[in-house]
């Protein structure tokens, strides 16, 4: 139907740091960088062509097997589009096994003028690999014309 377009897009890179803010660990905050380097082929829409970053604060709490999380932050988008602030906020259930679901309501300022704000709602599946790795499964639906329509992924978390 379409030209399609291969190759390598823009490297990305997430930092987070947790900080226990309960005696009993139920109570976490976590900051987190990111940071994506121009390393795609702009000309073919794989690069943003400038380097971008964010740093964002987010707010869990566990009661029994699930988990309430809420939080923001402020994106750098570097170039001819702007800066801006975000917003998520959701709830995550484990089971024993370590397996995870969840539901999330995620929204943005738009990056680009005349764009709408992105208002979005999403759910996973996150399955552990490893004894510090997930795989995660994942779908979106945009709730507004700043978010995509739908989208589905899958993710390989280290760490996690």
């Amino acid at each position: 139907p379409g030209d399609k377009t291969t190759g390598f897009a823009d490297l990305g890179f997430m930092a987070s740091r947790t900080f226990v803010l309960s005696a009993d660990g139920a109570t976490r905050m976590d900051l987190t960088g990111r940071a994506q380097l121009p390393t795609g082929d702009q000309d073919n829409g794989l690069s943003a062509g400038d380097a971008r970053g964010s740093l964002g604060l987010d707010l869990s709490h566990d009661v029994g097997d699930w988990t309430l999380f809420a939080g923001g932050g402020w994106r750098f988008n570097g170039g001819d589009y702007q800066d801006g602030g975000y917003a998520s906020t959701g709830l995550a259930w484990t089971s024993p096994s370590g397996i995870s679901v969840g539901a999330a309501y995620d929204w943005s300022e738009a990056s680009t003028v005349g764009v709408e704000a992105a208002s979005e709602i999403s759910a996973w599946v996150s399955l552990p690999t490893g004894k510090t790795t997930r795989f995660q499964i994942y779908g979106v639906a945009g709730l507004s014309e700043g978010s995509p329509d739908q989208a589905i992924g899958a993710r390989i978390v280290f760490g996690g």
